[in-house]
């Protein structure tokens, strides 16, 4: 087995998805290089958010800019369907979670963008994170209710706007006193995960911290 994946890494070479050098036999998506700057150096990226204060942490993997490593990582998840890397990462976020999480809670998509994309991106970071932390994701409570517009394009005020009244919760029992971790992918204005905490605040938490692969600066 050992020998047939030489022989495919050599008729194949594997690229590291953030410096492009080449893949060791022993190296999987990051070459080791980039995997000990960002277990060192990348990230447990704790953020001051605006007045709002809703969130008691906030952790980022990457700065998110245009051209940005976190955003290559994050287009080969949603757009390539790299699900194995949505995991990896988390597994790392989830190193950098030095706090007591109890619950961890992935931002939902819309039930029709997940049939059409298969998966979400999220979910399968939390799969990661919860592999460290050893607590459960919970997927069938927040939910989205409206397929908002995609925000990409979008300003702060209109991102405000375009996700306003798109969540609702459930079960808001299940989350009395918790300490609850929500996830998403991305963090750029922070109107996704504002609407989100929100919702998540009516349930009367005992806290709720903030997971991204990347934060725009």
């Amino acid at each position: 087995m050992k020998m047939l994946k030489s022989l495919l890494d050599t008729i194949y070479p594997r690229f590291c998805l953030l410096c492009e050098d080449y893949l060791l036999q022993n190296e999987n998506i990051f070459c080791s290089t980039c995997q000990n700057n960002i277990k060192g150096n990348g990230a447990s990226v704790v953020w001051n958010l605006y007045q709002k204060g809703c969130f008691l942490n906030k952790y980022a993997l990457f700065p998110f800019n245009e051209g940005s490593k976190a955003q290559k990582l994050v287009h080969a998840i949603k757009y390539e369907g790299n699900i194995v890397l949505a995991g990896d990462l988390g597994l790392k976020l989830g190193e950098k979670i030095n706090e007591e999480i109890q619950l961890i809670i992935p931002v939902p998509l819309h039930r029709k963008k997940r049939r059409r994309r298969g998966f979400n991106q999220s979910e399968e970071i939390a799969k990661g994170i919860s592999e460290v932390l050893q607590c459960p994701v919970i997927v069938d409570q927040l939910i989205r209710k409206k397929h908002s517009t995609t925000q990409t394009k979008m300003n702060r005020k209109d991102r405000y706007q375009n996700i306003e009244g798109v969540f609702v919760l459930k079960n808001e029992e299940l989350f009395i006193g918790k300490s609850l971790l929500l996830v998403d992918d991305v963090f750029t204005t922070g109107a996704t995960s504002y609407a989100c905490a929100e919702i998540l605040q009516k349930a009367n938490p005992k806290s709720i911290s903030l997971a991204v692969i990347g934060k725009a600066d």
